[in-house]
């Protein structure tokens, strides 16, 4: 296990905290990734033990920081890991994942479609395609609530050294707060045909979300001719990679 400092945290949408933690020396990762986490002091205590595994939302071109997003819950590892103050630790492992970017292709597509806190690994992954100036056509599909709940909007739409199509969806029938004017539907196959104009064949997909939500949207790529191989996931809920 690799101990890491907690340099900052910020509340980054609604009950959604960015921890900031100095990034050690010689720890090495790929955009798209995550680690397992170990909170050393701890004041709760549940029965789902002391590890959560969490994507890491910085890009590796980030070279003194490793960041983590996650939503505030009652479960004793979160309140535990919001009660850290700056300069205390928490442990890691090295990180794993197979949702990585593969070689550059400038004939491809690179097809995100993330619910919720799962746009981490996103994050991670577009703002190093950015750093890299990768040559594929992108395409964000983001999905949440309401936009209070989603975090980093803003950065997405700053993103303008790749090619890419952002598409935020709000699936909340009652939308509270300031007004919308996007997508108001779960992501789905019209949505999908209409912003992606090319052969989904020759695309890569990452999902990210809850369980259910990774489900559906494979099985929606399934039906449109899309091969396993294609096809990469991580989920919050209990469907398997």
């Amino acid at each position: 296990m690799i101990q890491i400092r907690l340099r900052e945290k910020r509340e980054v949408a609604e009950d959604t905290l960015l921890y900031v933690f100095d990034r050690p020396n010689n720890f090495s990762f790929l955009a798209g990734q995550y680690v397992s986490m170990k909170v050393i002091k701890k004041s709760f205590q549940d029965e789902r033990g002391d590890f959560r595994s969490f994507s890491i939302a910085s890009p590796p071109y980030k070279e003194d920081v490793l960041e983590f997003a996650m939503r505030r819950s009652e479960s004793a590892f979160k309140k535990n890991l919001e009660s850290l103050e700056v300069g205390e630790y928490v442990e890691i492992t090295q990180a794993v994942g197979k949702c990585v970017f593969g070689e550059p292709d400038p004939e491809k597509g690179i097809v995100f479609l993330v619910g919720g806190v799962g746009v981490t690994p996103a994050r991670s992954m577009l703002l190093q395609a950015e750093y890299e100036k990768r040559p594929e056509k992108f395409f964000f599909f983001n999905s949440n609530r309401y936009p209070e709940s989603a975090p980093f909007l803003e950065e997405f739409d700053q993103l303008n050294k790749i090619n890419i199509v952002r598409v935020y969806t709000m699936t909340d029938r009652n939308l509270p707060g300031k007004p919308w004017s996007g997508e108001r539907e779960r992501v789905n196959r019209e949505m999908l045909k209409r912003y992606v104009h090319m052969d989904l064949t020759r695309c890569t997909f990452f999902i990210v979300g809850i369980g259910m939500f990774v489900q559906a949207v494979r099985d929606m790529l399934l039906g449109e001719g899309v091969s396993l191989g294609q096809i990469f996931s991580d989920d919050f809920g209990g469907v398997k990679k």
